[in-house]
């Protein structure tokens, strides 16, 4: 919870999370998605192993997308062509500005 508030005092809107070696895992009930050069990223551990991330990598690979499961750090999303979320509640949440940067 203290990082949402850290969020909201930079004039955020929700936070990513990260492990101790600095590697984002999830946010506050959402899990995080990146497309760089048509290819779907999303993070191998740390993320909430749930029905809406378990439903956009099983379209993903239908439509034989490269999807790679794997650690990353914020400068990677920085640079990435898309960023969404997905959670339960939400379903699938483009992400139009990161640290207050259009995407």
């Amino acid at each position: 919870i203290r990082g949402l508030y850290e969020a909201y005092d930079r004039g955020g809107q929700s936070v990513v999370l990260c492990d101790a070696e600095g590697n984002l895992t999830e946010g506050p009930g959402f899990n995080i998605f990146a497309v760089n050069k048509g290819e779907l990223y999303t993070p191998a551990r740390g993320a909430l192993e749930g029905i809406t991330r378990q439903t956009m990598l099983d379209l993903a690979q239908e439509l034989d997308l490269s999807v790679h499961q794997v650690q990353f750090k914020q400068d990677f999303l920085q640079q990435a062509d898309e960023i969404f979320l997905t959670s339960t509640a939400g379903g699938v949440m483009p992400v139009t500005k990161l640290d207050h940067e259009v995407v």
